[in-house]
């Protein structure tokens, strides 16, 4: 093999290893491993070979063997051992010893070697013949047992396998070793004794031999040197990272119910309100700056509700006339009537939230009087003496630097007392002992008036429309990740248009992908308040669909990398092995 077809097997190689990788679309840039191979030669011919078996040289027999390359992989050769003399040497030819071994040999021989000729391991097939004459020779394992008695001569062929494996000692002599066993045929005379002629039998048969070699060979041509040979394998390349897509967020608003008569008197009357704009009662809320609460009065510490004093005869009557036309109205419902009653903080605390509680309940006790409401719809609140509101009109006065009668250094002695004294008892003794009582009765005329006659009154009411409340549901299942359950409630109002958004949502989340486009589509070409929703949704959707796209595509390439990247370690250590 000369050096051109040397070098037209390395670029098979390289070629190779690039039709490994051609499939990888991705890779732009392509980059390589560079690996050094150690080549014993750059031709596998290192010419005829003689050898001898330093094992059977143990037996007295002289032998040499031919070796021949006929294929890189191939070869054909032979081994000849005589022995004319009886015993171990030529000059031992006493015919008075029994013992006695000469014998012809010829093995004609076939090997193949796994990287080429002479080089590491090889596998070979051989044809022996042997001809012989034995007496009293003791062979090892107990084999042969007749020659020990007696004298055998004839012949023997069969045919063996055998392995070995060849170093190179320098650049022309190596060292061999080989065992194997062949099958064969025996056919011989047996004689009495070792130079008698007397014929006594005939051993015929087949048997197995064993073969054990250690050859020491000489090539006729020397090995060539080892070189190092450069092979540049493509290195797969990683693809991009891509990012898990994040998932769809759908734009969802509530439906607003259908508007009934409730919603056209909240649009004047601001103690009507929607329930969904409930707010509980708490002691630190100021009602009074809260405009839109309806209050009534009382007189100074009383609870009966009087109708004609001062304008709660106007107040009573817009009470009970709003209240009474959205009990009428088939699209509302009377939800909650909140009723909040006060007392001023002169007094006892505990006489004052009693008296607080019983003038709310004079108010709800008046509107139940004139309209049929379960108590279950009023919130009642004994909101007791009203210091949240007086403190907010103290620290008013104190940031526009007092007022008429009360100058800014009396209102902040009522506020640090207000601060730092939490018994509401003392704390107002501690605010009627200001200058000898004159700062509490300037607050009694100026601050406490209209604290000591108040409840206040806001009525919430509530829409009848069932498919909304639905719809709304839906939205909060959605919300919650439960597709398939607001699913199944969506298609049974989906005859309302209002439902659409958020059943085209349900119905992605549920993979019905194309059928939640379809409708996106259709509720966009409509129009109406929803179609720039539906639009959000739509281009949200497309989004993730394509990101969702890519990063599939990714996690695709990065199997497919994987799989390139085994293979290619693998051929980096198949070439790393080659020596």
């Amino acid at each position: 093999m000369n050096r051109l077809s040397h070098n037209v097997a390395n670029a098979v190689l390289a070629a190779l290893a690039l039709l490994l990788f051609a499939g990888n679309s991705y890779a732009q840039d392509v980059t390589y491993k560079e690996v050094v191979v150690q080549q014993q030669s750059e031709d596998w011919n290192h010419g005829a070979s003689l050898r001898t078996n330093l094992f059977y040289w143990g037996s007295g027999t002289p032998n040499l063997g031919l070796e021949v390359p006929v294929a890189k992989h191939f070869s054909i050769g032979g081994n000849f051992g005589l022995k004319p003399w009886p015993r171990f040497f030529p000059w031992d030819n006493d015919k008075m010893k029994e013992k006695k071994w000469k014998h012809l040999l010829a093995v004609p021989e076939f090997r193949y070697w796994s990287k080429e000729v002479y080089e590491g391991w090889f596998f070979g097939l051989d044809l022996i013949y042997t001809h012989y004459n034995v007496a009293a020779a003791k062979f090892p394992f107990g084999m042969y047992k007749k020659v020990r008695d007696s004298r055998l001569e004839g012949d023997w062929m069969g045919l063996g396998l055998f392995l070995g494996h060849s170093w190179w000692l320098n650049d022309r002599w190596r060292l061999e070793l080989e065992a194997g066993a062949a099958v064969g045929h025996n056919d011989a005379k047996q004689f009495e004794c070792g130079y008698c002629g007397t014929e006594i039998g005939k051993d015929k048969g087949w048997g197995v031999v064993p073969k054990l070699g250690l050859n020491l060979a000489y090539n006729f041509a020397k090995r060539h040197p080892m070189e190092d040979v450069v092979i540049r394998i493509p290195e797969p390349k990683a693809p991009a990272k891509v990012a898990e897509p994040a998932p769809f967020v759908p734009v969802l608003k509530d439906v607003t119910p259908k508007k009934g008569v409730a919603d056209e008197l909240a649009l004047t009357n601001y103690f009507l309100k929607p329930i969904a704009e409930y707010k509980p009662y708490s002691p630190d809320r100021i009602l009074r700056k809260e405009k839109e609460l309806l209050y009534v009065n009382f007189e100074v510490g009383k609870s009966q509700l009087k109708y004609n004093f001062r304008n709660n005869a106007e107040i009573l009557d817009k009470i009970i006339d709003v209240t009474g036309t959205v009990m009428k109205d088939a699209r509302h419902q009377m939800a909650k009537l909140q009723i909040i009653g006060l007392a001023s903080v002169e007094g006892s605390n505990a006489n004052n939230i009693k008296l607080s509680e019983n003038r709310a309940l004079a108010l709800k006790m008046y509107i139940q009087s004139k309209l049929n409401i379960p108590d279950n719809l009023f919130d009642i609140n004994a909101g007791g003496e009203a210091w949240s509101e007086f403190k907010d009109q103290v620290n008013d006065l104190i940031l526009a630097n007092g007022s008429k009668t009360l100058s800014k250094a009396e209102l902040e002695s009522v506020m640090d007392i207000i601060n730092k004294e939490s018994n509401l008892d003392k704390r107002e003794s501690k605010i009627k002992a200001l200058n000898g009582g004159k700062t509490f009765s300037k607050i009694l005329k100026e601050l406490l008036a209209d604290q000591r006659n108040s409840g206040y009154l806001t009525i919430y009411f509530d829409y009848v429309d069932d498919t909304a409340k639905v719809i709304n549901n839906s939205i909060d299942l959605i919300e919650n990740g439960n597709g398939k359950q607001a699913l199944e409630v969506l298609e049974k109002v989906s005859d309302d248009p209002r439902s659409a958004n958020a059943l085209a949502t349900a119905l992605f989340m549920n993979g019905k992908e194309a059928e939640a486009i379809d409708l996106l589509n259709k509720i966009i070409a409509k129009g109406g308040y929803d179609a720039n929703t539906a639009q959000q949704n739509l281009d949200s959707i497309k989004k993730y669909q394509q990101q969702r796209a890519e990063y599939e595509k990714y996690k695709q390439q990065v199997e497919e990398y994987n799989r390139q990247m085994e293979d290619y370690n693998k051929r980096v250590n198949q070439l790393k092995q080659v020596q």
